[in-house]
Formats: C-alpha cells, structure tokens, sequence
C-alpha cells in the first residue's frame, strides 16, 4: 500500500518519539543506542555510526531520537525503493522512459521547485549589512549548472592543452557491467540474467573496478589524468566513460589493466570481451579529444549542443531524466581524474591575493581561468596533491573559554559532535603562509511556509505527496 508523505511525516514522528521513551528502561547508553539502532534497521535504514562522529554515541543516539534525521532517511528510502521497484517493473527504458521513471522524475522536479521556493525565501546577512537569498547566491555557485558545465568544460580544455605540451597522449575508455545488473535489454524485453542489481549497487561495483585499476597503475609507476563520467544505460544501469591522458609507451598497458579488470566478473559471458572493456585511440588529427567527452557532459547538463540522444529523444528532455537518475540513486556524475585540487582552484577565483605571496602564480592562473597554467604552476598534471604545495586551510577550533574551561557551544552540531574544522582560506605549505580568503560571517534568516504540490499562482501549497516540505525540519 502506498503511503502519502504525510503519512510518512506521521511515520517519522513516531519512530523517534519510540527511540526517546526507549531511555526509560536501558541499562546504559550502550544499551539504549543498541535499542535505537533496532528501530531502524527494522525498516532497512543505516543508522549512524559512532566511528562517523568520533566515537560519540550520544550523538547518534540524538539522531535516532530526531525528526529530522528520520524524515531525511526515509525520504531517501522511499525514493529509491520506488525507482528500483519502478525499474523491475520495466518502467524505466527506451520503450517507457530512459534513465528514469516517470515517476521519479516527475517528483525530482517538483523537489527541484520547491527547493528553489526555499532558497528564495531564505536570506543571508552579512557584518556589512549586505543581504542575499540563498537562490541569488547558489546562482552564482556551481550549484548553477550553466556555471558547473562551463567549469568542467575549462578544466577538459586545459587538461587537453597541458598534455600537447608534455606530447602526452588522449585515450577515450568506456567500462559496462556484466549482463546481470542490467534489467531490461537493448530491445526493451526484460533481461532474464537480471539479479536485481541496482543502479547504486551497480556503480559501486564501478567504483571498485576503477579502485583495483589506479592501485595496478600506481604499482606499474604509471600516472594517468583526466575526467570520468557516470552516466546511465536507458535502464537506469551505468557505466563509466573516461578521457585519459598519458604517455605514449604507458598506452598499451593501461589497455590491458583496464581489460582485465573489467573483466573479472563472469569474463565467459557471450558478448563481454566485446563490450565490457572499449577503448578508442584519440587521433587530434581528426579532432579534439575535449570533443569525445564533452558531448557526455552536455548530455548530463542541459542537453545544449546536442539536438537528441542516442534513442531519438530530445536531448535537453533527457539531460532532465539524467540528472534525476543521479539524485535519486545518489551517483557522482562527474570526476576529476589527476592533477592538482579543484577546490584550491575555486578558493583562488574568490579570492583577492596579497602581492608577492606564495599564491600568486597560482592565482593569476585561476583569476585568468586558465586551468592549464594552473596545473603547470602547481607542479604539473601527475604531482600526486599529497606533494602540491597549496592546500585549502580549515581552522581548528580547540579554543576553551579560560573563564569555564569549556569549548564553546557554537563548535558542537545539534546533535552534540564537534563540527568540521571551518574553511577559511589557502595554505602554501613549504612556508606556512596562511592567506584567509572567507572573512564574511553570515546569519541566515528563515523563512519557512508550507509547501507541496502546487499550481496556479502563488507560493506552493502542501500536499498529500509533497517530497520534502518545509516545515520537515526539526
């Protein structure tokens, strides 16, 4: 029986008023942790672990006991137990809907208006006096995805740029699974192999071939760099495209380890010596190699520069169906193979740098947004970021108040574990030279209607399926 949100909400207020009243009875805080941890696996939830907050079992308990922490796992829960079930089914394919269920597309758009709703109504004020809605500023961030495809795009033509000058050269990868994840076929008919693999499982199972793949490249001292993509079969299963630069003589090895791994599973299999492993050999003269991955990354983003996908559906239609398969199951679509950190490249764009530090080459690159100068400043393509020289400085917040002997409490989250140590600016490591580049405090002001389901004008109402009102935190 299918349960409106509501109801779920109901769910969700119940089950962590059980875990409170569990406190009367338990023998100790080991006891009443173990209790609570039982009220949630029996509904298939992963409860928090201890080792996560640094061995702090009261604030896990403190999430068990919380609203909010209910309502986000089982709202997760819930859609992903609704797309797997919808894929079963045969409801996601190029003959019902590719990547994703209707369903569950439908409900990641009205997700996507009502956050909006959300930012547009919270307001960000700074010590200057200076105020901003939450939506002004992610519109400004790579939360915007024309900024995010411009970024990645950037980044691609820099890498490109940076092996012409070491004469490295571009190989394009594609890595499958095996047949059995796979819940309907290339012709829409229902895969008999099929072991109700999910996608999420499916690209973990990705992720551990590409682990067991750098460990032999690094064994074999060779070092690789570019860009991965995660996108999904019209199913919903993924596989992973790359664009990899290396040197010449390294290509043939790198070929062969990414065969053999890719390989592993069920190798005999008709069809996987074929398709498992594909690789083209990137000849510049026929074109860019930024050209073979950047048709995936428009696929994913917009769907600009592309006027339909592989199946004939319009390709900003289905950039939309894509970007709800990657929310729903949870999946990075994109990843930074090699070279030096993104984030130290974005702290330097939002940054002005003092004359004469440590930074400055780095951030003339960056402030250019010339990605390949930027690799080269900061030690080149295949520099392993233990061993680059500027890194993002977080402050460590130990100070204890001398008058109480206590850590203030602005340090602990609501569930009482220390916060992350705050980001606040680069760090050149050779000489400790600390530049703060985030020097503006910020208060934010809630403004927090109901929302759902909604249509004609004005801000949206709640409604018996809403997927995540506002008024669903604490």
């Amino acid at each position: 029986m299918a349960h409106s949100w509501s109801e779920c909400l109901e769910f969700c207020d119940r089950k962590s008023k059980l875990c409170i009243d569990l406190e009367r009875d338990s023998k100790s805080v080991e006891h009443y942790y173990a209790r609570c941890v039982a009220v949630a696996t029996d509904y298939n939830l992963n409860p928090p672990h201890p080792n996560d907050f640094g061995g702090n079992v009261l604030s896990c308990i403190k999430r068990l006991c919380s609203k909010t922490w209910w309502r986000k796992a089982i709202k997760t829960m819930r859609s992903s137990v609704m797309e797997n079930t919808a894929r079963d089914l045969r409801l996601v394919s190029k003959n019902s809907g590719a990547y994703a269920s209707n369903i569950g597309v439908n409900n990641r758009a009205r997700e996507i208006l009502q956050n909006r709703y959300i930012l547009e109504n919270t307001f960000a004020t700074n010590q200057h006096g200076q105020t901003f809605s939450l939506q002004e500023l992610s519109d400004k961030s790579i939360s915007n995805p024309e900024i995010r495809k411009a970024e990645l795009m950037t980044r691609l033509n820099g890498f490109e740029t940076v092996a012409k000058s070491y004469r490295h050269r571009a190989e394009f990868y594609t890595v499958t699974t095996p047949s059995r994840m796979h819940a309907v076929l290339s012709n829409g008919q229902p895969n008999p192999k099929f072991d109700g693999t999910t996608p999420k499982e499916a690209n973990t199972y990705l992720a551990h071939i590409f682990k067991l793949i750098r460990s032999k490249l690094a064994r074999e001292e060779i070092r690789v760099y570019g860009f991965r993509v995660s996108e999904p079969h019209h199913d919903g299963t993924p596989h992973w495209h790359y664009l990899l630069y290396m040197h010449p003589s390294d290509r043939k090895t790198v070929r062969k380890i990414f065969r053999h791994y890719s390989l592993k599973d069920n190798p005999d299999e008709a069809g996987a010596r074929t398709h498992r492993f594909k690789f083209v050999e990137i000849d510049e003269s026929k074109g860019s190699a930024t050209g073979y991955i950047a048709k995936y990354i428009s696929k994913n983003i917009g769907g600009e520069d592309l006027e339909t996908d592989l199946y004939g559906e319009d390709a900003a239609y289905d950039a939309d169906r894509a970007g709800a398969w990657s929310s729903i199951h949870g999946i990075r679509q994109f990843q930074q193979i090699g070279g030096p950190p993104v984030g130290v490249w974005r702290e330097l764009r939002r940054m002005k740098c003092p004359k004469g530090s440590g930074l400055e080459e780095a951030w003339i690159a960056a402030d250019s947004a010339d990605w390949a100068a930027y690799v080269m400043v900061t030690g080149g393509p295949t520099l392993p970021r233990a061993d680059r020289n500027i890194s993002l400085y977080h402050e460590h917040r130990t100070a204890i108040n001398p008058q109480t002997g206590e850590i203030p409490r602005s340090h602990f989250s609501r569930y009482g574990d220390l916060k992350k140590p705050p980001l606040r600016g680069l760090i050149v490591k050779a000489t400790g030279e600390k530049v703060i580049s985030r020097t503006l405090n910020w208060k934010i002001e809630n403004f927090s209607p109901s929302i759902g389901i909604h249509s004609g004008h004005g801000p949206p109402r709640a409604g018996p399926h809403c997927a995540l009102p506002l008024d669903s935190c604490q």
